[in-house]
């Protein structure tokens, strides 16, 4: 008889208990009244270039983010074909990431290209 008691609370007991999917249901539930977490915007801005004529590494990038959480910026580069892409982009409000891309032909400065070659005679003419 005693027995028989005890059988009948074990499955009172585990009839009662709730499933392993119910307290998941119930987990997220809660998690999902609890209301979602604001991160406070933060503004920064950034830019670097690099110029290497040896060699013919050109490249830069700059971005900047506002107050209201709006993210502008760009990137260029010199490409092996002697053509410079250019990359301008903007998240703004609603509207996900925008972007256009230009390529224009690269034109070296006749002036900077004989300030390296006066430079690059004068240095092989310091060589001992």
């Amino acid at each position: 008889m005693k027995a028989v008691a005890v059988l009948a609370v074990c499955v009172a007991a585990v009839w009662s208990a709730p499933s392993p999917q119910q307290q998941q249901q119930q987990q997220f539930n809660q998690a999902a009244v609890q209301p979602e977490q604001q991160w406070p915007i933060i503004p920064y801005e950034f830019a670097y270039e690099v110029a290497d004529p040896e060699t013919n590494n050109y490249h830069n990038r700059v971005e900047i983010k506002l107050p209201n959480g709006d993210v502008m910026g760009s990137w260029s580069y010199l490409r092996p074909d002697n053509m410079i892409q250019t990359i301008v982009y903007n998240v703004t409000g609603n509207e996900g990431f925008r972007y256009t891309i230009s390529l224009v032909p690269y034109q070296p400065d006749p002036q900077q290209q004989q300030g390296q070659v006066n430079q690059a005679q004068q240095s092989t003419g310091n060589v001992v």
